[in-house]
């Protein structure tokens, strides 16, 4: 579970990185037990189908909590499902392991794996 100091700094590090980014691949995966307890609330073919195109407004938190404000109307809160989230530039290997990939235009991407 994150706690507020680190909410913040991953919220200004998140900001920096992904501001203004457009995302054009989804990918979700492993998601059965996350929606059983509701950290996932719809269908993942409906999240893929709403996120793509989008673009990424902001990312702030309040208190614990992270939001990333997907341009024009979503927003994504990882929330206490938080394990680890990790952005990878274009050339970077990413891991088999999540349960939520964004890829951008620039090739480059955001991979959320819970702890739980």
């Amino acid at each position: 579970m994150i706690e507020l100091p680190e909410a913040s700094l991953v919220a200004s590090q998140m900001n920096k990185a992904l501001k203004g980014k457009v995302i054009v691949g989804v990918q979700l995966k492993n998601c059965d037990k996350l929606s059983r307890m509701g950290s996932v609330n719809v269908a993942p073919d409906v999240f893929e189908a709403r996120s793509k195109g989008k673009s990424v407004d902001s990312v702030a938190s309040r208190g614990k909590w992270i939001f990333v404000k997907l341009r024009p109307d979503m927003n994504l809160v990882p929330g206490e499902i938080i394990g680890r989230v990790l952005f990878h530039r274009p050339e970077d290997t990413t891991p088999d392991k999540f349960h939520l990939k964004l890829r951008f235009t620039d090739g480059s991407h955001l991979m959320v794996n819970s702890a739980r």
